[in-house]
């Protein structure tokens, strides 16, 4: 999956930054981060094979919240790596943050529980346990 993030990353700094991925900045992976909430036609189009020439690196209904911080995520660790086997001399990924995104609160659904006395009895029982 990182395949995919970073494919997308080096064809956005080509195209749209004009810089190769040595020369990529923090300014650019803000840029970039700020890219993927957007949409900009010529990213965007309907899923087609890659050796299509109407293939786009996007499609149309676009990138949820965490699929973008994966993406950011994704990309950082594929640039510790690059720094790690000094591809590149510093990874400005590192001083860049996740996007934020909205974690959904679930109700605990509680079907089955001991009423308070069972509770005790069970307390009980296993304090006798535990003292012998």
């Amino acid at each position: 999956m990182y395949t995919k993030e970073i494919e997308r990353l080096v064809l956005w700094l080509v195209v749209v930054r004009g810089v190769a991925l040595s020369s990529t900045t923090v300014e650019d992976c803000e840029a970039f981060k700020d890219f993927r909430k957007g949409r900009v036609a010529s990213f965007f189009g309907p899923k087609r094979p890659r050796s299509s020439g109407r293939w786009r690196p996007f499609t149309p209904e676009g990138l949820s919240a965490h699929s973008q911080a994966y993406a950011v995520r994704a990309i950082r660790a594929a640039f510790a790596w690059l720094t790690a086997v000094r591809y590149l001399a510093g990874n400005p990924w590192s001083a860049v943050t996740d996007p934020a995104t909205v974690t959904k609160e679930v109700s605990v659904q509680v079907d089955r529980t001991l009423s308070a006395d069972l509770w005790a009895l069970v307390r009980r029982a296993l304090d006798q346990r535990c003292g012998d």
